[in-house]
């Protein structure tokens, strides 16, 4: 009880009852209910918990919600009271207190306070204060009784059905403001054709005849079929069914079929009536038609996603494309333009015939076709159509969800051009879309706005990007709450081929986590889909959008982004006084505490232009002894030391760090045996460096060193000894120390090395004897194998008469090899003439 918000909201309260405006006297009611509310539920807590028997955990949690909804319960923003809670309350002290100051600007009872609250729909805070102004201007001419009684209901009743159809904060932030402004009236209300802002009864008979009665029944009708439209969205399981995909798609059907009927919205959807509608109307209609070519192409999508076979899901694809294009049709043929395009009747001729054309017995036509390009066949590409025909159902399908977009887009442009949309909507936001003309071109389309979202609290506008085979979305997001930006991209289609979309996300991570290009949250990504938001400043909305193209253009196979923009923002930071070797050091001791992987992907860039040598050998030393690992991502604490042998052995193939290599390399063999993964960390490192020539002793020791160990703290370790003496005895080095370690341990593997490079004759033709001697039978093998090995070289060939006489069962596995040597010329003949009678006895 204690808290200033509640303190707060009592005073308020309080205040509020000495005001005599009937406006505010239902908000006074409102705040003094919820205040006695508040007390009782206080009061009800306090004496549950002061009796001597605790209550029980459910009647506790009952009493808690209660007091919990009282307070906290989230605002509903209208031209109403919010809903009645301690913090929705503040909305509506602050709506008293706006009707308070209206009324003061008075000398008469107000006749629009009660409407004053709709221009705080916007989310445009500038749009209050001119609504507000508007208002004040209305009121001489009502009390004059120059506004009659019927136009200020009607204006009220504008106002009460814009609220019901759910968007007001959109006519108010767009089409209201357009009043304001002279050179937007011919995009917004081409009715304002004078200078109505001094004659505010001009103003409001212009405002009520652009928005008639008939076109209530019309907005009505429309979010009827919106609102069944979503509910369609929401449920296309049935597509991905055999048996239920039937009754699906004949539903979907059934609903293109009530939208496209002739008289539907009292013939809105027609050329000829199509101008004549007042802008919400339009504007409604259009995120209607939005929304079912969302819901077709999601349908579409999960019907492929489905346990069709790929025989049917071809057949079923083709079926369910032939509608969509009919959509296409009756949106081009009923409501566009002729000439809104260049030559579409001829491009939707074409497109036809070759969907009729194309096979739905082929599972090929389930793929996009290489070379096919939808942001140069889309409907205003300025490429020749006839270049760039689809060829596979796939193409089709993208090009006609492409070219809906396209047509629902220019629709709106028509309406609401990006000019005016650039002067309607806060300056923060208009600032961050006068760079979008930096997305487009090298096989991106240019972007079309495809859709408009606003609310009081945020504006979101969509924007579509034309790609090869699949598409991208620009979202901008403002926040009215904290007048801030976000970006939001959205790559749709298939990325699994070359892993592209991974290769998006960690590019962008990488440029976040650098402090380069903060995004806001983390990136969502799946087979078909992958979405960013960046946070966005004035200063890094260019370089975000210049990001998104080069990342754009990485989909497509053309660039690399991460190098390219890490790059650029380095030269950037170079430009302000700083000095690139100080930028790379301190973006590597940034990135390295909080994503090795990222940190060792970001140097391996630079290294392959021959920079950032010795910043890259301090990250992987960093790596390799982590001295206080509360410093570094618990997450990847593990990770460390194998990124760094992969740092290092970038480094190692461009002749740096070798020295380094070196250390780190003992270092990782000589800690704790019960880390073996170390162990083998540091046998490959040395094995880079050998190839290289390098550091010949230190890997002999650390051979020997392993071969030493105590097999009881890990027998692998012998096993990587031997595979360090088998690379150092392909460079020719160690061959004194490998004849020992063969002697005891890996005879067969080092001694076979050794007689590839001409040494350990005897030694190898004492250890097969040996091994041949023991009786066992994996045994005798292995001293076979090693019998074979010398012979090949010429050697041991006594030794092996000697068996073939004294033991037939091994003589007969050792007499073949004894044919093949003479094959290689390395064996004398008459040792061959021995072998051969030997065989002949035996048959």
């Amino acid at each position: 009880r204690q808290h200033d918000w509640l303190k707060s909201f009592l005073k308020q309260t309080h205040n509020i009852q000495n005001s005599i405006q009937k406006q505010v006297r239902p908000i006074a009611s409102a705040a003094n209910a919820l205040k006695q509310k508040v007390e009782f539920a206080f009061s009800e807590l306090e004496t549950l918990y002061s009796g001597i028997k605790m209550p029980g955990r459910l009647e506790s949690l009952l009493r808690v919600k209660v007091l919990e909804t009282l307070l906290f319960a989230p605002a509903k923003l209208g031209t109403a009271l919010g809903q009645y809670s301690v913090v929705g309350m503040e909305g509506n002290f602050a709506a008293a207190k706006a009707i308070v100051e209206y009324q003061k600007n008075l000398p008469h009872t107000a006749y629009f306070a009660d409407i004053l609250l709709a221009g705080s729909q916007s989310p445009n805070s500038a749009i209050f204060k001119k609504w507000q102004n508007f208002l004040l201007s209305l009121e001489p001419l009502a009390e004059e009784k120059k506004i009659s009684a019927q136009q200020i209901l009607r204006l009220k009743e504008i106002i009460d059905v814009l609220q019901q159809a759910n968007i007001l904060p959109v006519y108010m932030t767009l089409f209201f403001e357009s009043m304001q402004n002279k050179n937007l009236l011919s995009s917004f209300m081409p009715f304002f054709f004078d200078n109505t802002q001094n004659d505010p009864l001009l103003a409001l008979e212009n405002l009520l005849a652009s928005f008639p009665k008939k076109d209530e029944q019309v907005l009505f009708e429309i979010l009827k079929q919106k609102k069944a439209i979503l509910k369609d969205q929401a449920n296309l399981s049935g597509f991905s069914d055999s048996d239920t995909f039937e009754k699906a798609f004949q539903s979907l059907q059934n609903r293109q079929r009530q939208i496209l009927r002739e008289g539907a919205f009292q013939g809105l959807l027609t050329r000829e009536n199509w101008d004549d509608a007042s802008s919400s109307v339009r504007f409604a209609a259009l995120e209607m038609l939005k929304d079912f070519i969302d819901t077709f192409d999601l349908a579409i999508k999960a019907m492929r996603r489905g346990t069709h076979s790929k025989e049917r899901e071809v057949q079923l694809f083709k079926r369910m494309l032939m509608p969509y294009f009919s959509l296409l049709q009756a949106m081009t043929n009923k409501i566009l333009p002729p000439d809104a395009f260049v030559k579409i009747p001829n491009q939707l001729d074409t497109i036809e015939r070759i969907l009729k054309d194309l096979p739905d017995t082929d599972p090929e036509q389930l793929h996009p076709s290489a070379d096919f390009s939808v942001a140069a066949a889309v409907f205003g590409s300025r490429a020749r159509f006839d270049e760039h025909y689809p060829k596979y159902l796939e193409d089709v399908f993208t090009l006609i969800h492409q070219n809906l977009l396209a047509i629902n887009g220019w629709l709106t442009n028509q309406m609401i051009s990006q000019e005016s949309i650039a002067k309607a909507i806060p300056e923060t936001l208009s600032r961050a879309l006068s760079n979008l003309e930096k997305v487009g071109g090298n096989g991106v389309g240019m972007p079309q706005r495809s859709e408009t979202k606003i609310s009081p609290k945020k504006i979101e506008l969509y924007y579509n990007i034309p790609l090869r085979d699949h598409s991208g979305t620009l979202i901008f997001i403002y926040n009215k709450k904290t007048d801030s930006i976000e970006i939001e991209a959205r790559f749709l289609g298939d990325g699994a081929e070359g892993s592209r979309w991974q290769a998006v996300k960690e590019s962008a991570e990488i440029l976040s986590l650098l402090g380069f290009l903060p995004l806001s949250k983390p990136i969502q990504v799946n087979k078909n889909e992958i979405c960013i938001v960046w946070k966005v400043s004035d200063q890094k909305t260019a370089s975000i959008l210049d990001f998104y193209q080069l990342l754009v253009e990485m989909s497509l196979g053309n660039r690399d982004p991460l190098e390219e923009c890490v790059l650029s923002q380095l030269k950037a930071s170079i430009k302000k006084g700083r000095a690139y070797q100080e930028t790379t050091i301190e973006a590597a001791k940034h990135l390295a505490h909080m994503d090795p992987e990222k940190t060792v992907k970001l140097f391996e860039k630079f290294i392959e232009k021959g920079q950032a040598y010795q910043e890259a050998i301090e990250v992987a030393k960093n790596f390799i002894q982590i001295k206080d690992p509360t410093k570094y991502h618990y997450k990847y604490i593990a990770k460390y030391p194998y990124k760094a042998v992969n740092l290092f052995k970038k480094l190692i193939e461009k002749g740096q760090g070798y020295q380094e290599a070196i250390e780190a390399a003992k270092y990782l063999i000589q800690t704790d045996p019960s880390k073996g993964d170390y162990m083998q960390y540091g046998v490959e490192l040395f094995k880079k460096l050998i190839e290289k020539g390098q550091g010949y002793q230190e890997a002999i020791e650390a051979a020997k060193c392993l071969i030493q160990t105590d097999p009881s703290k890990g027998y692998y370790m012998q096993h990587y000894g031997v595979n360090l003496f088998e690379k150092l005895v392909e460079k020719g080095q160690g061959y004194q120390e490998a004849i020992e370690v063969a002697k005891g341990f890996g005879r067969v593997v080092l001694f076979k090395k050794l007689i590839e490079k001409g040494q350990a004759y005897q030694e190898a033709i004492e250890a097969a004897k040996d091994l041949i001697q023991t009786g066992s039978s994996s045994e005798v093998s292995f001293g076979i194998n090693l019998f074979e090995k010398l012979l090949e070289k010429g050697h041991g060939y006594r030794e092996v008469l000697s068996f073939i006489q004294s033991d037939p069962a091994i003589g007969a596995q050792l007499s073949s090899h004894i044919v093949y040597s003479l094959s290689l010329q390395v064996i004398p003949l008459y040792l061959f003439v021995q072998v051969q009678k030997y065989i002949n006895n035996i048959v």
